[in-house]
């Protein structure tokens, strides 16, 4: 079916839009929904492992914080995230297609972050956690 319409879909967002635009063009074409994954609840003690700061590239840090039973992701120049435990070293974000995990040691501290977006994983040494305030839970 041949039509003399266009479709121009703009994102600030590294998921994909395309099928965005062919729902416009289409409206049977389905559009893709980002799965809802589990979330479990996980003690303080157990996410203050995680916090610190992690390099993914030379001039990209990764920043994790943890307020009351929340962990947060803060890449450089954008706000915090909330990440959800899917799991006790694997964590989602709401309305995002990228988990991250932890490498963890055998005291159970966090050495390395992975990203995992966009069928990769990207590996983030852990850096250190000077300097990073927590705020204890609720």
């Amino acid at each position: 079916m041949q039509t003399d319409r266009g479709i121009v879909v703009l994102s600030n967002s590294a998921d994909p839009v395309v099928d965005l635009g062919l729902h416009l063009l289409n409206p049977s074409y389905a559009l893709e929904v980002s799965p809802t994954l589990p979330s479990i609840k996980l003690a303080t003690n157990q996410l203050q492992r995680y916090v610190g700061r992690y390099q993914l590239r030379p001039n990209f840090i990764l920043t994790i914080t943890c307020h009351g039973h929340q962990l947060y992701m803060q890449p450089p120049g954008y706000p915090p995230m909330a990440a959800y435990p899917n799991g006790h070293e694997e964590f989602f974000f709401k309305g995002q297609r990228a988990l991250i995990s932890f490498a963890t040691g055998t005291q159970g501290q966090a050495s390395a972050l992975i990203l995992h977006q966009d069928g990769r994983a990207i590996r983030a040494e852990r850096i250190g956690s000077q300097g990073i305030a927590s705020k204890a839970g609720h």
